[in-house]
């Protein structure tokens, strides 16, 4: 087996639907008010539901100081709680307000609009084993390394 081709083959494969699925994800109007690093806490939280920071860090792969400022800004929005936990004083969870939920539900129906209009090309069979690729790549990756969680299909 030739690994080093293996890697140019996953790094092209990966750049390429990066390239053609999400690189124009930013220039979407999501008409919240929210920037890239917000809207992304947000939804780990929506598909996630409460988390601690140190969960959220390691999901986003924000430093905490980063993650501090995303929390707060999002409180003050009114979209975030933070919630001292029970078992340790010093650790909180964070979690959507209703406001919250109710703008990361805005937040999924854009996106669901933008992907369908990207994919729109493939046939229904095509689809389907894009779908079947993507749960490969996702049990494969469980067994390779370290995912959080059986599955990524969320709210």
């Amino acid at each position: 087996m030739d690994y080093f081709n293996l890697i140019l083959k996953m790094l092209k494969t990966f750049h390429l639907l990066h390239q053609n699925l999400l690189s124009d994800f930013k220039n979407i109007d999501f008409d919240t008010n929210l920037n890239k690093t917000q809207r992304r806490v947000l939804m780990f939280l929506y598909c996630d539901g409460k988390n601690t920071m140190t969960s959220l860090c390691k999901k986003t792969e924000l430093q905490r100081g980063s993650m501090t400022s995303v929390i707060d800004s999002l409180e003050e929005l009114g979209l975030v709680q933070r919630t001292r936990s029970k078992d340790d004083r010093r650790q909180f969870f964070i979690s959507l307000t209703q406001k919250g939920v109710q703008t990361a539900e805005k937040l999924k129906e854009t996106m669901n609009l933008y992907l369908k209009r990207k994919l729109e090309y493939l046939t229904d069979d095509e689809l389907q084993l894009f779908i079947q690729a993507l749960d490969q790549l996702w049990q494969l990756n469980k067994k390779i390394g370290k995912i959080e969680g059986d599955t990524y299909e969320q709210a």
